[in-house]
């Protein structure tokens, strides 16, 4: 067992992980909400989950599992990385918001990674958050991208 392992444990499947309510009141607004977290390294998926306490917060380490997750559930948002190992996130918004009842789409781009934003735009992103983020910067525009 590798010293990341002994860490973090193996990455689970997809599957909900409800987080204790918070007090916060911008965070409570995000109490009742399902997000869909699509980010390759588990790493940024465990500050996310731990950022969007209240939620209930699904994981996916690609598109390929981001699109089972979809199949199988109602998602208030996507949450997304640009760049994927499967598919490019611009390609995965673009899918998600052809459906009949498109879901808000943030995409989440690093600062030393290539990022195209008209092509953003035209996959119909809602909203493009850079990393490294605060926790107060996500919630708020998640917040402003639910309304």
């Amino acid at each position: 067992m590798g010293l990341f392992s002994k860490l973090f444990g193996e990455p689970p499947a997809p599957a909900e992980r409800p987080v204790r309510p918070s007090t916060s009141p911008a965070r409570a607004n995000l109490g009742s909400r399902r997000i869909l977290v699509v980010e390759p390294s588990i790493i940024m998926q465990k500050i996310i989950e731990l950022t969007l306490d209240g939620a209930t917060v699904v994981t996916a380490k690609d598109a390929q599992e981001a699109q089972a997750a979809l199949r199988n559930g109602r998602f208030d948002l996507v949450l997304s990385a640009a760049i994927l190992p499967d598919l490019s996130g611009y390609d995965l918004c673009a899918s998600v918001k052809s459906q009949a009842a498109p879901i808000p789409f943030i995409l989440l781009r690093g600062l030393s990674e290539p990022f195209d934003e008209s092509r953003a735009r035209q996959a119909g992103a809602d909203a493009v958050i850079a990393k490294p983020f605060t926790p107060d910067g996500l919630i708020d525009e998640i917040n402003r991208t639910l309304g």
